[in-house]
């Protein structure tokens, strides 16, 4: 997969809110997934590299990335997993595109260990800067709540106020715009 052609075509579905060639590049990020033994270092630098887009995190596109990334994440190392964990939560103040939300939140709250899965939610929660933001921490609660390895109930309803609160925050401030 040629990522730099792949990125500049991903950036034109956006800007030509082209649905088409947005799934075509996702399309073929899956396909050279699932032919590869392992994740390459380049397929997640393309990933990263889009979650910190401003204008592709707005946009639809790039949930077919992370859904790719969640049905391959056996070929992850431990390193990758804590690499775009971390772009994940960072990037987490560009989204404005509630379906993105829920497919980080859901790839978060399933992939990584309870303990640390809550703590990135709690610090997406803290750079939200939307509503639609929110939701995929709201997301990823839920299934947290329902992990068969379990954390604490208190200590997701805690975080679950804190998200609350933080888009009783958002809410007054669009208000006030």
């Amino acid at each position: 997969m040629d990522f730099e052609r792949a990125y500049r075509r991903l950036v034109a579905a956006t800007e030509l809110r082209s649905p088409h060639l947005a799934q075509a590049v996702a399309d073929e990020f899956g396909e050279s997934l699932l032919g590869a033994e392992y994740v390459s270092d380049e397929h997640l630098d393309f990933v990263c590299r889009a979650l910190l887009d401003p204008v592709l995190t707005k946009r639809s596109g790039l949930e077919e990335l992370i859904v790719g990334l969640f049905v391959e994440r056996r070929k992850l190392s431990g390193s990758q997993l804590d690499h775009i964990f971390g772009y994940m939560a960072d990037g987490f103040g560009l989204l404005a595109n509630e379906d993105l939300a829920f497919v980080i939140g859901d790839f978060i709250a399933r992939v990584a260990a309870p303990e640390d899965a809550l703590e990135l939610l709690l610090g997406m929660t803290a750079k939200a800067t939307s509503r639609q933001a929110l939701a995929g921490v709201f997301l990823g609660l839920d299934i947290l709540r329902k992990h068969p390895a379990g954390i604490s109930l208190d200590a997701i309803d805690s975080a679950d106020r804190t998200a609350d609160e933080r888009a009783a925050q958002l809410e007054t401030r669009s208000n006030s715009a």
